[in-house]
Order: structure tokens, then sequence, then C-alpha cells
């Protein structure tokens, strides 16, 4: 792939930075304030009022992990078929706008210190605190919906013809969550374009044209969004 000279600085700028101090990128706002479960004790429903009914989908049995960073909150579950629909079913039972994601492969999580990992076919998302604030700039709810979302990864052993889906339950599949991501690249704001940026990278790193789409983006007029772009493009 060829880089124009302006994004070819972008990038030894970048090395250069990350060999000094030391920096990163992060799947997230960069967390002043993070704290993480792992197993599957039971949360009491207080801390989850802006929610309601949320609960039996946030204690189901099957998860085994859960982060809460700056207000960006998400559950992960390694559910058989019969957890995997009774997540379903208590999650249709939610008012409001429901979608569910149907994503390839199962996927995995580590704690903050990676120390540990953990496999995972289901996720639970939910937004509030900062995150919810990013949400509300423009856009930025393409990537931090204020609605719960619940995402379901297939894999090869996944039989979708146990899968039960209730009436009022829309189901997106990884094209059309791979274009509404690319759509937020048009954002206003450079914090969700630039957080956007490891949305697309992630849900998919085999595509060529989410890694066309991406790289162009090392010309973003913003260099934290182009740099962002950079260093996403070894996720591909």
């Amino acid at each position: 792939m060829r880089f124009k000279k302006q994004a070819l600085l972008l990038l030894f700028s970048t090395l250069i930075a990350m060999s000094v101090a030391n920096i990163g990128f992060t799947e997230s706002p960069r967390a002043s304030m993070g704290e993480e479960t792992i197993g599957n004790k039971a949360f009491d429903g207080a801390n989850f009022k802006d929610w309601p009914g949320i609960m039996p989908v946030v204690n189901n049995k099957s998860r085994v992990y859960r982060s809460w960073v700056n207000g960006d909150e998400r559950f992960y579950y390694e559910s058989d078929p019969v957890q995997m629909n009774q997540l379903v079913a208590d999650f249709a039972k939610l008012k409001g706008k429901k979608e569910i994601l149907i994503l390839p492969q199962a996927k995995k999580v580590s704690t903050f210190d990676q120390k540990q990992s953990f496999g995972f076919n289901c996720q639970l998302h939910l937004v509030g605190g900062i995150a919810k604030h990013i949400a509300g700039k423009p856009k930025g709810n393409i990537y931090w919906p204020l609605e719960p979302q619940l995402t379901i990864h297939v894999t090869p052993t996944t039989d979708l013809t146990k899968l039960v889906i209730p009436k009022g339950v829309d189901l997106i599949s990884l094209s059309e969550i791979k274009a509404r991501y690319k759509s937020g690249f048009t954002s206003t704001a450079k914090d969700v374009r630039g957080w956007g940026i490891g949305f697309l990278a992630r849900v998919d790193p085999y595509d060529g044209e989410s890694l066309k789409t991406i790289a162009d983006l090392t010309l973003d007029p913003d260099s934290w969004v182009a740099l962002n772009a950079l260093s996403s493009l070894e996720q591909f």
C-alpha cells in the first residue's frame, strides 16, 4: 500500500513518540477511571437504573467478564444455546429500540493488565458517564448507542436454527454495522472520528475496504485523528 508523504511523516512521528513516551491507543476514551469484574457474581440493580429491566441480561450466568471505563460498560458472555436464547429473550423485554448485532467469530477480551483473557460469544454494551457525553456529539451515538446493544458472535459451531429472535428486535448484519461505522467519519467532532476508527478496525480486520477507508483517514486534517488511523492499521 502506498502512503502519501504526509502519511509517512505522521507514521514516523508516531513511532518516535511511542518509543520515547511509551504512548498507546485504547479501544475507548482514555481511562481516567476504570474497573473490571471477573466471573458471573450478580450485580445489584442500584447502578443500572438508567436501563429498566436490564438486570436479567447483566446477570446471565454465562457472563465471564465485565469492564467499565468512563461510563463505557461492556459485559462478556460465553453462552451455550440455552443461555444465549435466555439473553436474547431478556434483552427483547426491554423498552425502546432493541438491536442485536450478528457478527462473525467468537472473540477474546483481556483484563486491563493483560494477564488474563476470556473467550466470549455474546456482549452487552451500555453507555453512561463520559461516554454518554461523547455519544451526544455529532454522530457519536453510532459508536456509543444510548440504548442497550447486544452482540452475538457466530462461530462455526453455532447452530443458528436454535436461536430464537422475538418480535420487536432488529438484527444488524456485519455489512450494515460497517456501513454505519464508516458514516461516522463525517462527524465534525474529532474525538468521534478518532475513536470511531478503532470500532471499524476491530469489527472486521480482514476487510480490504475497511483497511482502505482507515488508510485514507491518515490524511485527516486533525493530526490526532490521523495518528489514530495509523495505529489502527496494525489490526488488519
